[in-house]
């Protein structure tokens, strides 16, 4: 297992997570546990990951299109004491 690049492949995958996939933030983050105690397993897992990006690359996340989205936005009005 020494000579799998766990540790690279798990960088490509956040990069990817963080620029356009939110959809793999739980199991992406759940693989960077093992980063210094890998096994066979765990690199499965990851080959697996890989398997099934292209198959949800159409898929999106959406708001529901009958209510129009509502935002807020809250501060602390004295900037917490500091002129």
């Amino acid at each position: 297992m020494s000579q799998i690049p766990y540790t690279s492949t798990i960088e490509s995958l956040m990069y990817e997570m963080v620029a356009t996939r939110p959809d793999l933030v739980y199991v992406v983050g759940s693989t960077t546990r093992y980063m210094s105690n890998l096994e066979k397993k765990h690199w499965e897992v990851v080959k697996y990951i890989f398997l099934h990006i292209p198959g949800t690359e159409n898929l999106r996340l959406t708001f529901g299109f009958d209510h129009p989205i509502k935002v807020e936005a809250f501060t602390d009005s004295d900037y917490a004491g500091n002129p």
